[in-house]
């Protein structure tokens, strides 16, 4: 066979040229044959991983991973994801793991197969676990020598000011190391004073004690730091900030630092409270839609609308006023949260706006003020028939 371009005959090594190298290969390498099954392991994969030519040839690419490969990987996942790539003859470039080898000594390999196309091999997939543990290394000794170079605070500001409050690290007893720029501002102190009176006691903070007792347990416990903290900005607002972090142990197991991150969640919150409103506003809206669908009678709606209001929209009183035009006065027909005696009988002056009325109409178990006709000053223009008020419970902050 010659080649169309040039014209030369076409040399194709032999196969046993092609296995010799590919037995001198460094890389661990498995071949597969075209119905999935091990036509030959190399001399590298049987000693990196065990697994002797005789116990893998025929074997099918799952039973290989399931006996031999699967007991050795280090992550749970990777053992599907190996198998589910090789059984589709997907080419896989890199996919990083960690594999115990024949020794024992956990290693990190790059995993990458692909599907060989030239004659006499095509449709065969090759399999490749090269070993980069040497490199990894390599990469974090530099990026710690990189560090000490540059100094620990220059790589925590870098790094902590693309997220909004940043980072903070802290000693295994509390203390704080680090805090970014963005935090301290937030809550007006220095890292020096962070340092001396501890990070959450000399900030002001929502629920401050309960706060307190959850680090502290999070340092004796050395569990997970997940807390969202509420803090009040320069402005007067309050931000809500999440709060999470773990910590840092060394080869023995020792807590050597705490370490994590601030991120402002206020937006988040803030989006999640009007939802939940504008939900609220929906069940009233269909309840009240249903009874009016069902015929309800005048007085059994607006006893229907001051109950669904509190319940959906989690408020302390509602009340209807019914506008008198004849005697410019409103006439109190349904109410919650105020005394029920009076409903039907209490009036309010025409002259009064919607808020006029509140004060004037005694609260249940307020029997501080006769029920009768009562005034109430007040400016502004009579509002329009069936006047609904909603006031809602006092939240702090």
């Amino acid at each position: 066979m010659r080649n169309p371009d040039s014209g030369f005959p076409i040399c194709r090594p032999r196969r046993a040229t092609v296995y010799r190298c590919f037995d001198e290969l460094d890389d661990a390498v498995l071949i597969l044959d075209r119905d999935n099954t091990v036509t030959r392991l190399n001399r590298s994969f049987r000693e990196t991983f065990g697994v002797s030519s005789e116990a893998a040839h025929g074997m099918k690419t799952g039973d290989l991973i399931a006996r031999h490969l699967a007991p050795l990987i280090e992550e749970e996942d990777t053992a599907e994801r190996m198998l589910e790539a090789l059984r589709c003859r997907r080419e896989v470039a890199h996919a990083a793991c960690r594999m115990r080898t024949s020794t024992g000594e956990v290693r990190r390999f790059s995993f990458s197969c692909r599907v060989m196309t030239g004659e006499p091999y095509a449709g065969m997939v090759l399999a490749r676990f090269r070993d980069i543990t040497p490199e990894r290394d390599e990469a974090v000794r530099s990026a710690w020598a990189a560090r000490a170079r540059l100094g620990a605070e220059s790589v925590f500001a870098a790094v902590g000011e693309l997220v909004p409050y940043g980072i903070w690290v802290c000693e295994p007893d509390g203390a704080a190391l680090y805090l970014s720029a963005s935090f301290l501002d937030l809550v007006g102190r220095t890292l020096e004073e962070c340092r001396q009176a501890g990070w959450l006691e000399c900030i002001p903070l929502e629920d401050a004690a309960a706060v307190r007792a959850d680090w502290r347990r999070c340092l004796d416990t050395g569990c997970r730091w997940d807390r969202e903290l509420r803090v009040p900005d320069p402005d007067g607002e309050c931000r809500t900030i999440l709060s999470r972090g773990g910590q840092v142990r060394d080869e023995t197991g020792r807590i050597v630092l705490w370490a994590g991150i601030n991120l402002d969640i206020t937006a988040r919150k803030q989006a999640e409270r009007l939802t939940a409103v504008r939900a609220a506003q929906q069940a009233a809206i269909t309840a009240l839609g249903r009874l009016a669908l069902e015929g309800a009678e005048p007085p059994e709606l607006m006893n229907a609308v001051v109950r669904v209001v509190t319940e959906h929209l989690e408020v302390d009183y509602a009340k209807v006023l019914r506008y008198l035009p004849d005697e410019d006065t409103f006439l109190l027909e349904a109410a919650v949260g105020f005394d029920g005696a009076l409903v039907g009988t209490r009036r309010v002056e025409g002259d009064n706006d919607s808020q006029a009325g509140y004060p004037s109409l005694p609260r249940a178990g307020d029997r501080r003020r006769p029920p009768g006709r009562e005034t109430v000053p007040g400016p502004g223009a009579p509002p329009g028939r069936g006047d609904q008020e909603r006031h809602q419970r006092h939240h702090p902050g």
